[in-house]
């Protein structure tokens, strides 16, 4: 089992790939909201297991630029779980102070 955290931005998003007891197997790297950038995606995915059902990813629903990836990899047979910002107001959607998942693993 592998677990995928992906940042959501509005040019290009920022993935991890973890193993089930947390260790890292592929650093932090950057792919385009395009389908070109979806295409390297899976191309890193598909290099750690070729098989959908070993990972789940999780990315948080950031405006409106994380749908056409969550339904490319929903189409695909991927396991998504997408998380909203919340701010102190509680208001879904506004901006929450966060830390880059890049500086995170870095």
């Amino acid at each position: 089992m592998y677990i995928v955290g992906i940042d959501i931005a509005k040019r290009n998003h920022e993935a991890v790939v973890m193993d089930g007891q947390g260790s890292v197997v592929k650093r932090s790297f950057s792919f385009a909201n395009s389908t070109a950038g979806l295409e390297k995606f899976l191309s890193v995915l598909s290099g750690i297991s070729q098989d959908p059902s070993e990972f789940t990813i999780g990315m948080e629903s950031t405006s409106h630029y994380w749908f056409a990836l969550f339904s490319a990899l929903k189409r695909r047979g991927y396991s998504i779980a997408s998380a909203t910002e919340h701010n102190k107001s509680g208001r879904a959607g506004a901006k929450a102070p966060t830390l880059s998942l890049s500086a995170f693993l870095r």
